[in-house]
């Protein structure tokens, strides 16, 4: 029953498992350590698709603060070939499209970004005809629904774009987070305030300091990664 008394007083879970990288918790063990938070360790006031349902609700809102922090720690990036000669050329959004970060177009020097506009005023009239020559218009694209388009190319070519990934839903006893692992925790006690609040109770104030705490350590964590990024200086060999 006073097991999250522990890891308050100790900062510690009795349930994970250490590792350089923190203390792993799979599903099913976030779920016992939840229930414990809500003083109900059999289960019998919290069914475990509603404690499951709170971890995944929780995991979200860790992947809301992190990208606070670091809009990019979730990214991932495609490569998508474009074709000239349409109006528009759309592309299905990747399955676990999230947010789109950066859209460029690759050519033989740097990349090229590309800039975003409406749906409705992806057509703007204007004469390419009087642009310098080698002058070449950034490409220009729109999202709608699950796809992305590119407004009239001129050309072939490729496009990378990078997007933040949804994550994956934690179901089975053996699934385990993307959430670094020293926060593994955090997320259970995410997960406990919905179940306070589905109980119309309030969360014990000990345990929502703990709560907050981890939040500030969690934002720290992901700002101090971010400085600790290295930074390279190519030099030129003449």
């Amino acid at each position: 029953r006073y097991l999250w008394r522990y890891r308050f007083l100790f900062g510690v879970s009795p349930y994970g498992q250490g590792s350089g990288e923190g203390l792993l918790m799979l599903l099913g063990e976030m779920v016992a350590v939840t229930r414990d938070y809500l003083d109900d360790p059999q289960g019998r006031r919290h069914k475990r698709p509603n404690v499951v349902r709170y971890l995944n609700a929780g995991q979200d809102d860790l992947k809301r603060v992190i990208e606070q922090a670091d809009e990019g720690f979730f990214s991932t990036c495609v490569e998508l070939s474009v074709v000239s000669g349409d109006n528009d050329y759309e592309f299905d959004l990747p399955a676990d499209f999230s947010k789109l970060l950066q859209l460029e177009r690759l050519t033989d020097g740097s990349p090229n970004p590309a800039e975003p506009v409406r749906f409705q005023r992806r057509h703007p009239i204007r004469d390419d005809r009087f642009l310098p020559a080698g002058f070449a218009t950034a490409p220009t694209y729109y999202l709608r629904g699950n796809k992305i388009g590119i407004v009239k190319p001129d050309t072939s070519y490729t496009l990378r774009m990078f997007y933040s990934q949804n994550l994956d839903r934690l179901d089975q006893d053996s699934d385990e987070t993307v959430i670094p692992r020293d926060y593994h925790d955090l997320i259970c006690l995410m997960a406990a305030k919905r179940g306070f609040g589905a109980e119309q109770r309030q969360m014990p104030p000990d345990l929502n300091q703990l709560r907050q705490e981890q939040v500030v350590q969690l934002t720290g964590y992901i700002e101090d990664r971010q400085r600790q990024t290295p930074e390279y200086v190519d030099i030129l060999e003449p």
